[in-house]
């Protein structure tokens, strides 16, 4: 039992090392792209204006998804997921163009992505790891200063 124990511990920190090492890519990769977008700015076509504005916003994008998938892999947060498919739902309405129902279905996404984030997520508080909805504790402990409500006691 207890080698089997040892064992998912190993598998799970080689898993952890190599999220670790897939973000570092993407680091790496985001910011080559972000240094491409930058050169891109200082060339004769952006200066006199004759550049495609579809393929700028597309670079800033995927800049954008890139960090935010990033900040995925470290922090394995439900939040993290839901803006990583914000972003990405947002830039495929708006880099390429889709017909109408695609808008249509792209935006009750996003909808329903801020929906969840905000109403079906609850937070996690650092100091004790006790779950609780957003801002409710807070709201406790106010009402505690004021001596509208009890100690806990512990």
């Amino acid at each position: 039992m207890k080698s089997k124990l040892n064992i998912t511990k190993t598998l799970n920190r080689i898993a952890d090392l190599v999220e670790l090492i897939i973000a570092f890519i993407i680091i790496i990769a985001v910011l080559c792209l972000l240094g491409h977008v930058i050169a891109g700015l200082f060339t004769r076509q952006f200066l006199l204006g004759q550049f495609d504005f579809h393929e700028l916003l597309s670079g800033l994008f995927n800049i954008i998804i890139g960090l935010e998938f990033t900040r995925m892999l470290c922090k394995h947060t439900p939040e993290t997921i839901v803006e990583v498919l914000m972003f990405t739902t947002a830039r495929q309405m708006i880099v390429e163009h889709s017909g109408p129902l695609d808008t249509l279905l792209g935006v009750i996404a996003i909808g329903l992505l801020f929906a969840m984030r905000k109403y079906l997520q609850p937070g996690l508080s650092e100091e004790d790891g006790n779950i609780y909805i957003k801002n409710l504790r807070h709201t406790i402990r106010k009402r505690r200063n004021k001596k509208e409500l009890p100690e806990e006691d512990s």
